[in-house]
């Protein structure tokens, strides 16, 4: 239920049952487009429920990228694009620092980060890792997230060779920043990201970043990460040996933070003020 009095209304959730009448400007937080471009990857429907209702209805729409916004306009209509304010997300600042905090970690690893389902393609991950482990016994493989493993993906690890030379974590937000730090390389193959939070925590840490060149991967990556054609393991392979270089992991050390630093959550604060600014001007006006 709404409180009575309010001047703005900003929904970061699309479920249908806070989509309510009110004479209040509204802004909606459009974070990705994920169930619509890949419906065959959410079998019992769309998880953003009313998300297109929210975007038809709301005074502004923020999305966390251009990438986005672009995927926005091309599936609900062009119509939108008038009210949509892009507002990239942010990085901590403890990620550009070196973590004081103990973790339990091998000694040189291979990082994943997140969820490992579908589009995020956990299994090229486990391809890479197993070529790049075959030609460097010293390395491991650290998963950090995404819950126990399945059996599938145990029987995937076990497969490859890679059960006994692979750590999964659940670190602590300060802890994760020690673990970014101590990655010879950063792996993210996913297919599709609203934003990619995981890439900016990278390379604010000062890891080699490998990416899948797929939606907003460049948009926030630029030059300081590399690129591999989504799905392409060869490709991948490739990078994450150059990542396991001298040269590489000077490059990232100063590259990466100092991308990463174009994204500030008191820019994302600034920007998203302005955007309830405006609003509101634009409201008061007979």
């Amino acid at each position: 239920m709404l409180a009575d009095g309010h001047d703005l209304i900003h929904y970061t959730f699309t479920h249908p049952a806070y989509l309510r009448d009110s004479a209040a400007p509204s802004v909606v937080t459009v974070h990705d487009m994920t169930p619509e471009l890949m419906p065959e990857k959410f079998p019992l429907g769309n998880p953003h429920f009313a998300k297109r209702r929210y975007a038809e209805t709301a005074s502004r729409i923020i999305t966390v990228s251009q990438s986005t916004a672009d995927d926005m306009f091309r599936l609900y209509g062009d119509h939108l694009r008038g009210k949509t304010t892009v507002v990239p997300l942010g990085v901590a600042d403890h990620f550009f620092q070196p973590s004081a905090e103990s973790v339990n970690l091998p000694e040189e690893y291979g990082l994943f980060v997140g969820v490992r389902t579908g589009y995020k393609r956990f299994d090229l991950a486990v391809d890479v890792m197993t070529a790049l482990i075959r030609d460097n016994p010293q390395l491991h493989f650290v998963v950090v997230g995404g819950g126990d493993f399945s059996a599938s993906e145990r029987a995937q690890l076990h497969a490859a060779g890679l059960a006994e030379r692979t750590v999964r974590l659940t670190p602590t937000d300060t802890q994760l920043a020690a673990v970014y730090r101590r990655a010879r390389f950063f792996l993210f193959p996913s297919e599709y990201e609203g934003f990619g939070l995981p890439t900016l925590e990278a390379l604010a840490s000062g890891t080699p970043s490998i990416l899948a060149d797929a939606s907003c991967s460049r948009e926030i990556g630029g030059t300081a990460a590399s690129y591999f054609t989504p799905g392409a393991v060869d490709e991948a392979i490739a990078l994450a040996r150059n990542a396991l270089t001298d040269a590489a992991t000077r490059a990232a050390a100063v590259e990466g933070p100092r991308r990463a630093r174009m994204f500030t959550w008191a820019e994302t604060a600034r920007r998203t003020a302005e955007v309830y600014r405006e609003l509101l001007a634009s409201a008061s006006r007979p």
